[in-house]
Order: C-alpha cells, then structure tokens, then sequence
C-alpha cells in the first residue's frame, strides 16, 4: 500500500495518521490497532477438521430432529 493509497486522516487521540485506504468507513484506525485486529483475526481461524464437522452435523441432527444415536 503507498502514501497515495491510505485515508491519512490525523489522528489526535492516537497521534498518529490513519492507515487504511480512502473512502473506507469510519473509524479511522492507527498502524497498530490494524496489527491487533490482524493478530485476533488469524488466531479465530481455525484449521478445517472433516471429523469434527462429522461429530457436529450429527450431534446436531439428533437434537433437531429429536432422534437417539441408535436411530
């Protein structure tokens, strides 16, 4: 991302300038609150898991549709 790319709005609270990019939403965001949301964004993600999808689905199904592991 270049100069030219950033909102660059001043920030006084943060003393610093916005990093994301022009005409995005508010608020403004500082260099390292942007690194903060990247680092709680990266430990949510989780590594996809077939069995555990397996477990999930039919745990779910039987409290759904009120069956009995035996069914």
């Amino acid at each position: 991302m270049t100069d030219q790319d950033k909102c660059g709005e001043w920030m006084p609270r943060a003393k610093t300038n916005c990093v994301r990019g022009p005409g995005h939403r508010p608020p403004c965001k500082s260099p390292e609150a942007m690194g903060a949301q990247r680092q709680r964004t990266a430990a949510r993600e989780k590594p996809y898991d077939p069995a555990a999808k397996a477990r999930w689905n039919r745990a779910h199904k039987l409290v759904r549709y009120g069956l009995t592991p035996q069914s």
